[in-house]
């Protein structure tokens, strides 16, 4: 694409409003913030004509597309239509997700994502969510794949996964210490969820460097006063970031806004949606079985919650609503935090020199998104 410039921009990173109005790319890079040349010393302009302009939306939790499941079809064929809508709807940064699954079916969907992975510089790698979970706290998932870590099965997953799976969500009481221990000793992120930990027992995990829980008060021991749970211990913990889906459905404003007094810099957006656009309105096959409700979210036929129907837009729309925060804070829980989280800030979140040129437009109203990748 040769060197770009975009200007008559309002640019938003780390939280607030950049003095600049202007940024450079080059070769899919973010060259410089500001610009001192002519606009005849560029291969391309483009005018934002002061439209704020984001990092890229980066969503750690998304499990289809318009209409198919990556559960269900673990495929290119899925990935494309899910990068597709994840670009229709200003993300252009995510981890796939695959839910409890044969083995057989996880290492199917390990091949598909490394290859698409190849050719595909949104799809960031996958999130395996399961199935080593709480039957308990499963949700919507499928128990009759839910199990605590085989060893052998365990190692063939992380051998096989290697640079593909970049997350796993796992309930660490149903794991032996050996697991846990293969897993870190991989690199992937552990993320607790479905699990019914103790406060105490989660303490220590968190404690020992897992520093990630899945969607916040979804699928976890609840708190109480004398017995805090995975959530008094995510909450208290300095180091745990608390990812949490804002569809005004998977939790309350006012449970919201106190994760986001205990947590500040540490809570951040995903969707878990279960597809994007409202489009499938049921889905149903061996295992899963999903009904979109009329006020937008998914439930199952027992009324567990089975993944929410919101994009990463509505995401921030809602954390300004409901949280109080403006559009600059509102992004960066979408973006730049996201990226701390998982160690990768020095490639995403923020509009830094380096960083991958794949960016969010908003309205200047701040109600309308769309993405704008240079990759």
């Amino acid at each position: 694409m040769g060197k770009i410039l975009l200007h008559h921009a309002r640019l938003l990173s780390q939280g607030h409003e950049l003095a600049e109005t202007s940024l450079v790319v080059e070769n899919g890079r973010l060259l410089s913030l500001g610009h001192t040349e002519g606009e005849e010393a560029y291969d391309q302009v483009i005018d934002l004509e002061g439209d704020y302009l984001s990092p890229g939306l980066i969503d750690i939790q998304i499990n289809g597309g318009y209409e198919r499941y990556f559960s269900l079809t673990p495929d290119e064929e899925t990935i494309a239509e899910i990068t597709e809508a994840c670009l229709e709807f200003a993300t252009p940064f995510f981890y796939i997700t695959l839910i409890s699954s044969p083995q057989e079916v996880i290492l199917q969907a390990i091949e598909a994502v490394r290859r698409a992975m190849q050719r595909n510089p949104h799809l960031l790698g996958m999130h395996l969510e399961g199935p080593f979970l709480n039957p308990r706290r499963r949700g919507a998932h499928n128990a009759a794949v839910i199990s605590p870590p085989i060893l052998e099965r365990l190692e063939e997953i992380l051998e096989r996964g290697r640079g593909v799976i970049q997350m796993i969500t796992l309930a660490p009481e149903v794991c032996s210490p050996e697991a846990l221990a293969l897993i870190q000793q991989s690199g992937i992120r552990i993320s607790i969820g479905h699990s019914d930990a103790t406060y105490e027992e989660a303490t220590q995990h968190f404690d020992r460097g897992i520093h990630l829980v899945t969607h916040l008060y979804n699928a976890m021991s609840a708190f109480t006063h004398r017995a805090p749970g995975l959530i008094g211990a995510a909450l208290e913990h300095p180091e745990v970031y608390t990812p949490i889906i804002l569809d005004g459905r998977h939790c309350h404003e006012a449970a919201a806004r106190l994760a986001y007094r205990l947590k500040g810099e540490r809570m951040i957006l995903l969707t878990d949606a279960a597809v994007l656009g409202r489009r499938l309105k049921e889905m149903a096959w061996e295992g899963l079985h999903a009904i979109l409700t009329p006020e937008g979210y998914y439930v199952n036929p027992e009324g567990n919650l089975a993944g929410s129907a919101i994009s990463m837009p509505e995401a921030v729309q809602h954390a300004m609503q409901f949280l109080g925060v403006d559009l600059a804070e509102a992004v960066e829980m979408a973006t730049g935090r996201v990226a701390k989280a998982l160690g990768l800030e020095a490639e995403l979140g923020s509009l830094s020199p380096g960083t991958r040129a794949a960016f969010t437009r908003w309205s200047q109203d701040g109600q309308r998104a769309e993405t704008l990748s240079l990759l």
